[in-house]
C-alpha cells in the first residue's frame, strides 16, 4: 500500500521507537533530509528554516540551541544529513562542537556548515582545515539565504567508503 507524502511510519525495536521520514512517490522510496541546526539565536534559526523551507519543503528540521545539546544528540543515535553550526554561542563555542563532532567516525560523512555572521577570511581556513565542509556566512537577504542553501543541499558531499 502506497504511503502518502505526510505519513509518518514507526517503527519499533525493543522498547526504542525510530521515526523514519519518508514517500513513495511512483512507487520509488524518497528518504526527507535531516538537517541539524545549532545555533543559540532562535530568530536565526526560524529565518534558516523558513528559508530552507521554500527551497525544499520536504527537510525535517532538529533545532538546538547549545553545542552541549548537539555533542548529546550527535552521539546518540540521531544521523543528520547536514549540520548548520554557528560559531559564536556561549559555554562551549561552535569551534570546539566542530571538533568534537569530527572525533565521532559516524559522522565522518556528514556536511558540517559553519553558519556565522564571521566574515574573517582565516576563520573559513581555520575552520575548513578542522573539518568544516563549507563556510556560510548569514546573508542579508532571504533571496540570498535560499541561494546559499539550495547550493549546499544539490552539492555532492564527502563520500562514503565501504568496508572490503
Amino acid at each position: 500500500m502506497e504511503k502518502t507524502h505526510d505519513e509518518l511510519t514507526r517503527v519499533n525495536k525493543g522498547i526504542i521507537s525510530i521515526e523514519v521520514h519518508t514517500f513513495i512517490y511512483r512507487r520509488t522510496i524518497y528518504m526527507r533530509k535531516q538537517i541539524l541546526i545549532v545555533d543559540d539565536d532562535e530568530d536565526d534559526c526560524e529565518l534558516f528554516i523558513d528559508a530552507a523551507r521554500l527551497v525544499d519543503a520536504d527537510l525535517v528540521f532538529e533545532k538546538i540551541h547549545t553545542s552541549q545539546e548537539a555533542i548529546r544528540l550527535l552521539k546518540s543515535s540521531y544521523r543528520p544529513d547536514f549540520i548548520f553550526l554557528d560559531l559564536n554561542m556561549p559555554m562551549i563555542d561552535g569551534n570546539t562542537c566542530l571538533k568534537e563532532i569530527r572525533r565521532l567516525d559516524s559522522l565522518a560523512n556528514v556536511p558540517v556548515i559553519i553558519y556565522s555572521t564571521s566574515k574573517r577570511k582565516n576563520d573559513e581556513s581555520r575552520l575548513r582545515t578542522m573539518g568544516a565542509d563549507y563556510f556560510l556566512t548569514k546573508p542579508s537577504s532571504l533571496r540570498e539565504l535560499c541561494d546559499e542553501i539550495s547550493h549546499i543541499l544539490s552539492t555532492e558531499w564527502r563520500v562514503p567508503t565501504e568496508n572490503v
